[in-house]
């Protein structure tokens, strides 16, 4: 087996360059399948939103909106379709960057782009997890590479509180997107009320499954274990939040199974986490 490459050292991608976090603070990268320290990224605070947000405000209005808000759709396009083929051209590379930061299958691994806010015109300041990060600073390598305006698009990483919550509270960003746990969610939407700014949020769990006791494939002779696989293999084939994912299911079958039932199939055996439940 070939060994993982190295983890590139980033610095903060701002205004178009590279750029160490103004107080000079790092946070270590865990793998999370071995639990060793495999490289670090950038602390960004305050400080370093203040210089993103700027970056992203002049980009916004230069010469006019000429460079990028008021510039053609068919030029915007120009750069989103080269990002996007360098993204093909090192998909390999990517996905196992996420993978080694943060455990996700690499057939899975796919980073999350900024594109369609770019493409109606905005600019944008982009904070990944602390937990999942190397992938979003990559892309400022792709944006250096197929010359992307200064500025337009500005990576910065760091803890939520340092770096993400400046962001949400700030003046000069006019929206927020944001997915992640619902308390985090309302300090955002505390934050952005202030300024009666509009935020988009994607929070905690928002995929239930329900099997009905009446349903038609078990007198067909299906199991309830069948479904249950089925289940647990949706809910944690991806060791990462994935949109896939069936968060939290109810069997409504009082009298086949109990969550207690349940947590015996969670073994080491198989994927390492689960067994299937074949003896149900």
């Amino acid at each position: 087996m070939a060994a993982p490459p190295a983890i590139p050292r980033r610095g903060l991608f701002i205004g178009g360059g590279w750029r160490e976090p103004t107080l000079g603070r790092r946070i270590p990268v865990i793998n999370p399948a071995t639990e060793e320290t495999i490289g670090d990224i950038p602390a960004a605070t305050a400080k370093d939103v203040e210089l993103a947000v700027a970056a992203a405000r002049d980009a916004f209005t230069r010469d006019g909106g000429s460079a990028w808000s008021r510039a053609s759709g068919a030029a915007r396009a120009k750069y989103l379709n080269a990002i996007a083929s360098k993204i093909k051209e090192k998909i390999t590379y990517l996905a196992l960057l996420e993978t080694l930061d943060s455990g996700k299958p690499k057939d899975e691994a796919v980073a999350d782009m900024v594109a369609p806010s770019l493409a109606a015109g905005c600019t944008a300041v982009l904070k990944p997890s602390e937990l999942a990060s190397l992938t979003c600073l990559e892309l400022g390598v792709i944006c250096e590479e197929i010359g992307l305006p200064s500025g337009v698009l500005n990576i910065i990483t760091g803890l939520g509180p340092d770096a993400g919550a400046p962001i949400a509270s700030h003046p000069d960003v006019d929206k927020v997107a944001f997915t992640g746990s619902t308390e985090t969610g309302k300090r955002i939407m505390t934050a952005a009320a202030q300024m009666v700014k509009p935020v988009s949020l994607e929070l905690g769990g928002k995929s239930p499954l329900v099997i009905f006791d009446d349903v038609a494939d078990i007198d067909k002779g299906y199991s309830l274990g069948h479904y249950v696989d089925k289940l647990l293999a949706a809910n944690f084939g991806s060791s990462s939040m994935g949109r896939e994912q069936a968060e939290r299911f109810w069997p409504g079958l009082e009298n086949y199974l109990s969550m207690k039932q349940v947590t015996k199939y969670c073994s080491d055996e198989l994927y390492g986490w689960y067994q299937r439940p074949s003896k149900l």
